[in-house]
């Protein structure tokens, strides 16, 4: 390896690694200096970058619409949500609203085995057109349990005192679908028979002008003051502020810890070259140019830490992964932030130890070859 190095790279790079591998040893602390670096890096990066993206997940699922409106009471509740959607589409700029509720846990009597299933209603698109007392059921739940089109389901609640399970009877399934949530298994209409509580736990509203719309809902608050109105763009906002306030603090501590770092790496590193000061003018003294003990040095310096940074990375990466393994969720790397740290890692190191081999090579050949590092 070390005469392909001398053929390809010239004398000073087959020098510098010749003389580098047993320094390895001797510099390992400010290997592991770099790569612990780049592993806090890595992993602060992809934990932010992973919350904020599950976050906009969230959003987007529980925003089916621009507005939301949230029944406090729920069950309690004595609003009715077609009075409540009268009111609400009476407003110029609403194109639209359906309500949802969901409704206690309930059983699907398999023989003698009951299958837990959440069901919901809902007025919305999903379940018009849909014969009366028909189910509509998830793709998932369907899959599941072998249910098809048609299938009849044996439904059954627990009883008031919940010692036991009750029976209510036979419902058809008019369609599969895979536009409900991962919540629920069944979604009903609010005729159905199964729906036993006539209020609403959330009221989705489409608008053409959100502004206006939220101005105007305000306004109508005072008529409902159980219901919050709630905005996906003011969601969003408050989740970003959320996000850059966190990025913020993350940045100015790996910032901290980068420069306190690198003054330890350098200090250490510098150190190593000017025990060897006599060395280099040995290698002078036969002729190798000033260039050239630059060349050495700055192979060996980015030797130790381009190994820092690709064991960094290596080990940030393999450790950001395991949070996949606590929590099944897309992890989301910030390539940026770690090419850019890597950058100017390297940067840096070019530039200080640059500076250090011109130092050395002004030094006169015949004072460095009687230095003694004391």
């Amino acid at each position: 390896m070390l005469p392909i190095i001398d053929k390809i790279f010239g004398k000073e790079s087959f020098i510098a690694i010749n003389n580098l591998l047993p320094q390895v040893r001797k510099n390992t602390l400010a290997i592991i200096s770099i790569s612990t670096l780049l592993v806090i890096a890595i992993f602060g990066t992809t934990i932010l970058n992973t919350i904020q993206k599950n976050s906009e997940t969230f959003l987007l699922d529980q925003y089916e619409t621009p507005i939301v409106i949230e029944n406090r009471l729920i069950e309690s509740s004595t609003l009715d949500p077609i009075e409540v959607s009268t009111d609400i589409e009476k407003i110029s700029s609403v194109e639209g609203t359906y309500f949802y509720n969901g409704l206690d846990m309930m059983y699907y009597l398999d023989g003698n085995k009951e299958i837990r299933m959440d069901v919901a209603v809902t007025n919305s698109d999903i379940v018009t057109n849909i014969p009366k007392d028909s189910l509509v059921i998830s793709e998932k739940f369907a899959k599941q349990n072998g249910f098809k089109k048609d299938d009849s389901l044996s439904i059954s609640v627990d009883s008031e005192d919940l010692s036991a399970i009750q029976p209510l009877g036979e419902y058809k399934i008019a369609s599969i679908s895979n536009q409900l949530d991962d919540d629920t298994d069944i979604i009903i209409s609010w005729d159905h028979s199964l729906n036993r509580y006539r209020t609403f736990s959330h009221l989705y509203v489409e608008t053409q002008d959100e502004a206006t719309t939220l101005e105007e809902l305000n306004q109508l608050s005072s008529k409902y003051p159980e219901l919050k109105i709630n905005a996906f763009s003011v969601a969003q906002k408050e989740s970003l502020n959320m996000f850059l306030q966190r990025w913020a603090i993350f940045i100015i501590v790996l910032t901290i810890l980068v420069v306190s770092t690198l003054i330890g790496v350098f200090h250490s590193l510098i150190n190593s070259m000017l025990s060897k000061r006599k060395e280099y003018a040995v290698l002078r003294s036969m002729g190798v140019t000033p260039l050239g003990i630059k060349k050495i040095i700055l192979t060996q310096i980015l030797i130790y830490v381009m190994i820092g940074l690709i064991l960094g990375i290596i080990i940030g990466s393999s450790l950001s992964l395991l949070i996949v393994l606590i929590d099944p969720t897309p992890v989301v790397f910030n390539y940026k932030i770690i090419g850019s740290l890597s950058i100017i890692i390297l940067l840096i190191s070019i530039v200080v130890f640059t500076t250090v081999g011109s130092w050395l090579t002004k030094k006169p050949v015949m004072n460095e070859m009687n230095f003694d590092g004391k």
